[in-house]
């Protein structure tokens, strides 16, 4: 097996950044579905594989109390089947919206019954947290709607102030413009650790679950969450492990970006920075593989 620790050139670092950069699935257009449509005398959408998608969708988020109860009277008072009849909405199969399929809150939002929403930190890029409300049968949309925004809110305070929280869909309404269902299937790497000699860029895929992280001559290692926000650091074929923590940073493509610190069993330090796109890892790297102070 090749040494996973080598160094790896920079023509081999620029190949490796070009496929995180492409490494990205698109909510593309579902040319088949086509307008939204009621059929015969149906009185609402479908609940299942399709949801409605459109252009300007009602806009359900808030920062404090205040914003998220009006975020749920605009859900009462909208007229949702008007929505549905309109002949811009789109019914999308949710295979073209990969961040609800291959998330596990996507996931489980889909896989739950109506009433049912999912709601998203907000800007996503300083805001990690996703969460699904799936409350009783007979809540009504505005206590669906201001319940799931309030979880999300208390998810993230006190520790991310300025935080807000949106609604990205709704039973089965997108309620965020298609592109925010975008996921990244592979995202740039860069792993330190100066006393191994380690200092690489890297892609990092997940593969069944499992986030790998490879070269370009195979895979370099993997990461195996643990309780707590930690996470241990497998590298080759399990011989030499680092374990610490993980910082999520934010959404970037729909994949958390986050920052690992850790030790291995004799105390070397390793950095590991996952999911920025090159040009956020060439203008803040440097900054974020130092250990924060009191580490």
């Amino acid at each position: 097996m090749t040494n996973p620790l080598r160094r790896l050139g920079p023509a081999a670092s620029l190949v490796l950044m070009l496929a995180a950069t492409l490494g990205c699935t698109p909510a593309e257009p579902d040319r088949e579905l086509g307008r939204a449509t009621l059929a015969g005398t149906a009185s609402a959408p479908p609940i299942g594989a399709r949801l409605v998608s459109l252009p300007r969708p009602p806009i359900l988020a808030g920062e404090d109390a205040a914003e998220v109860s009006k975020a749920g009277l605009n859900a009462l008072r909208t007229d949702w089947q008007r929505l549905y009849r309109r002949t811009d909405a789109q019914l999308v199969s949710v295979e073209a919206l990969p961040f609800l399929t291959r998330t596990a809150e996507g996931r489980a939002f889909l896989a739950a019954d109506a009433p049912r929403a999912l709601a998203r930190g907000r800007p996503a890029a300083e805001c990690p947290l996703t969460v699904v409300g799936v409350p009783p049968e007979d809540t009504g949309i505005d206590t669906l709607v201001s319940e799931t925004l309030s979880r999300c809110l208390r998810g993230l305070a006190p520790a991310r102030p300025g935080c807000g929280c949106e609604v990205l869909a709704v039973n089965d309404f997108l309620t965020v413009p298609r592109w925010e269902m975008n996921y990244a299937s592979g995202v740039a790497a860069r792993m330190l650790a100066p006393a191994l000699g380690l200092d690489a860029l890297l892609v990092a895929d997940i593969v069944e679950g499992e986030t790998l992280i490879r070269g370009l001559d195979g895979p370099v290692g993997r990461l195996e969450p643990l309780p707590e926000g930690r996470v241990r650091v497998i590298l080759g074929d399990g011989a030499h492990s680092f374990e610490g923590r993980s910082i999520p940073v934010g959404y970037r493509r729909g994949r958390i970006a986050e920052r690992i610190y850790a030790t291995d069993s004799a105390g070397r330090r390793m950095s590991l920075l996952i999911g920025f796109p090159p040009g956020e890892l060439a203008d803040g790297a440097a900054a974020w593989l130092a250990w924060p102070a009191g580490s």
